[in-house]
């Protein structure tokens, strides 16, 4: 393994794996999503090596991707320690409830934003847990949304972020929305 990636863009890699590991067992191994989870962030480590050496990587936004209600603000929420920031992310059991607007999460506004379909949670670098360096979290409305002007924004998000993070139901694991998800992540890191 290159020590200059270790120390650098692996390193920083690593350390957001070992973050996420630390996330899912403050929900306990007896949650559904705890060993598939580990076993992404094992994958995850093993392809760090090559996909670094060959592009290097950095982590300036990681996005939530998926189906809609698959637990991707609940799963952002864990790497906010600020609890007014963490409030700010919605979280509810219905579809009602779910997230509409693409929602920013980080120190400074995201260049070119659109208020009208996206919004910004300012949160200091100390109000996030470590994941080696600082980086902006991006919230995406489901993968599945209808509405053409929050798909927009949302499409926005995916092709800003270097790393996205796919979240989804066991039982959604083989349909078209989250194969295409996959298969659009190109270069970026999928975890």
């Amino acid at each position: 393994m290159n020590n200059h990636l270790v120390d650098g863009a692996l390193g920083r890699c690593l350390e957001a794996s070992r973050q996420f590991e630390q996330a899912a067992d403050t929900l306990g191994r007896t949650w559904p999503g705890w060993e598939p989870l580990m076993a992404c962030c094992e994958a995850f480590r093993r392809r760090c090596d090559e996909r670094g050496a060959a592009r290097g990587l950095w982590m300036s936004t990681s996005a939530f991707v998926g189906p809609k209600k698959s637990g991707k603000s609940t799963l952002l929420r864990l790497l906010l320690q600020d609890d007014e920031v963490r409030d700010r992310i919605k979280v509810g059991p219905s579809l009602r409830e779910s997230t509409e607007r693409l929602v920013w999460v980080g120190r400074e506004r995201p260049v070119g934003m659109d208020p009208s379909v996206e919004e910004w949670v300012q949160c200091p670098v100390a109000g996030m847990a470590s994941l080696g360096r600082e980086c902006t979290l991006a919230d995406v409305p489901g993968e599945n949304e209808r509405d053409p002007t929050r798909a927009c924004a949302a499409e926005r998000a995916l092709d800003l972020a270097l790393v996205k993070v796919l979240c989804m139901r066991l039982t959604d694991r083989h349909t078209t929305t989250v194969q295409e998800l996959a298969r659009r992540a190109g270069r970026s890191l999928l975890l």
